[in-house]
């Protein structure tokens, strides 16, 4: 398995600290030159900014064009030493197999969750609590859960007019002046 972080640097003291507080339940591999050690996949690659290292910017440039994945620190010695524990949390979530995606979830077979794969996720874990609870209004119970959200976001896409949220939401603008009004959603409209 390749090391989780590649820490490239000149200051042997840096080494130093990073084994110490860095390496608890992390692999740091010390390189002066981020060049040979490039392709190995490191999921976390920090550069000491104290030297000169256009050679190693252009090199983490090449890696991003080949499409390889990685997040990149390049600081200064002080603020790497400052900053160890955060390092270190940060190595530690990156050891996971799969990073989660931006909004909390993974990708799938190599593709983004559409719509019903993030609802299906959410619900199953919703459904498993309320079950216990002897719910017998599960759909009409979810329905609203749903409808305060869809409609409130419609009308915020619409700046407050009710007409244009009916529209994009397909329903009737009486139906909607009805559903706002029975899910006590506030309407305000940006000038």
């Amino acid at each position: 398995m390749a090391p989780d972080i590649l820490l490239v640097h000149k200051d042997e003291a840096l080494l130093a600290l990073f084994q110490k507080e860095v390496s608890k339940n992390t692999t740091v591999t010390s390189s002066a030159s981020l060049k040979s050690h490039a392709r190995n996949g490191h999921p976390l690659i920090i550069i000491d900014s104290e030297g000169d290292w256009d050679r190693e910017i252009k090199a983490l440039e090449k890696l991003r064009g080949e499409g390889q994945e990685f997040y990149a620190i390049i600081a200064s010695t002080p603020l790497l030493k400052k900053t160890t524990r955060q390092i270190r949390e940060t190595a530690l979530s990156l050891h996971s197999k799969t990073p989660p995606h931006r909004d909390g979830f993974e990708k799938t077979n190599g593709h983004e969750p559409n719509l019903a794969e993030l609802v299906e996720k959410k619900l199953a874990d919703f459904v498993g609590k309320i079950k216990k609870c002897e719910v017998k209004n599960l759909y009409s119970l979810l329905i609203q859960e749903f409808e305060k959200p869809l409609i409130t976001l419609a009308l915020k896409e619409t700046n407050g007019n009710q007409i244009q949220a009916a529209l994009l939401l397909g329903m009737n603008r009486n139906t909607l002046r009805k559903k706002i009004k029975e899910l006590k959603i506030t309407v305000t409209k940006k000038k």
